[in-house]
């Protein structure tokens, strides 16, 4: 099923919502996924240099 956003651009209804997490050393990286999983969004955590090619590939 696909809708439009706001913008009008179309939107898969049925796509799981995802979230990317650049570490940055901190503590918190794998308790944010965590909580963030269980909201049954899925999440990855990716280091802190990686390249934007890979950030876009994730978006896909």
């Amino acid at each position: 099923m696909v809708d439009n956003d706001v913008d009008g651009n179309n939107v898969d209804l049925k796509a799981k919502p995802s979230l990317l997490i650049l570490d940055a050393g901190a503590q918190y990286g794998k308790l944010v996924v965590r909580k963030v999983r269980e909201l049954n969004i899925h999440s990855k955590i990716l280091l802190l240099n990686t390249s934007a090619k890979e950030i876009v590939w994730f978006q896909a």
